[in-house]
């Protein structure tokens, strides 16, 4: 008999642990991304405007439940539930908060406050998740994880190695301890499952991934890292220099950076640009980034090629009646058609850094390390991820591309034709 009491108050206690896991987890769809419990975006509405979805999102003013934030010069205050508790917030107070806009103590809270209409269940499930310790994933009272994915590419995978082993050098030489805690580097691999992967996140997940070769936007764990919201920090990749939503923060200049540059390096020489774009996702994401800040000339004697080294034959042969004077690309999309092409046309050329690749890779790895240690000795022994992204973002210098230009011809020769060319 009293097995049986303790087999069903084992069960009890079971259901009750996934239950509340569940509903924290729909506190934090909440909290993070204004999803509701169903799916659907939640509403709020602010001085006569609606609000849907992420942005009605209480991170987007509030940031992390441990720290609050400000909007518009207001400050939102800390959430976490024992700053709600000091504040004399209850179950029904934070309701009415949330609802009519209206304090423990009968003030009217700021008109900029939302105001939601959840039910019983969103509101318990968002109460669950502010009741959570919001602690740093990676982070112990003993270390800080940190993590460097190798590529799944195989050209890339000695690189990827290269920059695993040089960070794991400089946190072995820094023997430094941060407010107690020590840095801990692990590797994972992205050539794994997704599964496999998403399994080893969940044992040992680290507070931010290093220093990683060929981890972009592109990447299927980069989804992986974005849903758990892990930060990609100093990245060496085609698209690094371009932060998505803040999950990427580079310390080198991707090909947006590097399209950006070319494009002013036309400018102040012709004063226009022109653009001839491949069909692939990276080359049309670079684009996209430069037709926002000029508008492009199909007259300019300065053209900027965007495309895979594969398919800028095509790219080129699409121009054969056009007269150019100057070729602009990245160093990342030359390819032997651009190389060949550079002996009769003049050839500038963004790079991501002076040095070769392979050197490239390593100072990457190592300078990132330090600006980690800065940022963490800034932090403080009590920080939550947001805090520890504003220190990085704090701490890393300006990102800018390299130019270089080859094969300039003389002033006043001739223009490089590209009709006689083949590709």
């Amino acid at each position: 008999m009293k097995l049986a009491s303790l087999v069903l108050a084992y069960l009890a206690f079971a259901i009750t642990t996934a239950a509340f896991a569940q509903t924290g987890q729909t506190g934090y769809a909440i909290y993070h991304q204004g999803t509701a419990m169903d799916g659907d975006a939640i509403v709020g509405r602010t001085a006569g405007i609606e609000l849907a979805g992420p942005h009605a999102a209480c991170a987007n003013c509030h940031r992390s439940p441990r720290d609050g934030g400000s909007e518009g010069g207001v400050n939102a205050p800390a959430l976490a539930w024992e700053e709600l508790a000091d504040r004399a917030y209850d179950r029904a107070s934070f309701a009415k908060a949330l609802e009519d806009g209206i304090s423990p103590e009968g003030r009217s809270l700021h008109a900029l406050m939302p105001r939601f209409r959840f039910s019983a269940a969103e509101l318990d499930s968002l109460l669950a998740y502010l009741r959570q310790e919001h602690t740093v994933p990676g982070v112990s009272d003993e270390a800080v994880t940190i993590a460097t994915i190798l590529p799944a590419a195989p050209h890339l995978r000695a690189y990827g190695e290269a920059s695993a082993a040089a960070v794991a050098r400089a946190v072995r030489e820094g023997s430094e301890r941060y407010y107690g805690r020590r840095l801990r580097h692990v590797e994972l691999d992205a050539s794994l499952p997704s599964r496999q992967l998403e399994r080893l996140l969940d044992e040992d997940p680290p507070a931010l991934v290093i220093a990683s070769v060929g981890l972009d936007m592109r990447s299927p764990i980069s989804d992986i890292l974005q849903r758990r919201g892990i930060v990609n920090f100093a990245p060496v990749a085609a698209l690094s220099g371009t932060p998505d939503e803040g999950m990427v923060l580079p310390l080198l200049p991707g090909l947006r950076e590097q399209a950006i540059a070319l494009v002013e390096e036309s400018q102040a020489h012709y004063g226009c640009v022109d653009l001839a774009i491949g069909a692939d996702a990276i080359s049309l994401a670079a684009a996209q980034s430069v037709v926002m800040l000029v508008e492009t000339s199909p007259h300019c004697p300065g053209l900027l090629v965007l495309a895979q080294p594969g398919e800028i034959g095509g790219v080129l042969n699409r121009l054969q009646s056009r007269r150019i004077r100057q070729l602009y690309a990245s160093a990342e999309q030359v390819g032997p058609i651009l190389a060949r092409l550079a002996n009769r046309c003049a050839l500038t050329v963004a790079v991501s850094s002076p040095h070769d690749f392979a050197t490239t890779v390593e100072r990457n790895a190592s300078q990132s390390v330090q600006v980690l240690q800065t940022a963490l000795a800034l932090s403080g022994r009590q920080f939550s991820r947001e805090t520890l992204l504003e220190n990085l973002r704090a701490t890393t210098p300006p990102v800018s591309a390299v130019i270089r230009r080859f094969n300039a011809p003389p002033e006043g020769s001739n223009d490089c034709r590209l009709d006689n060319a083949r590709f």
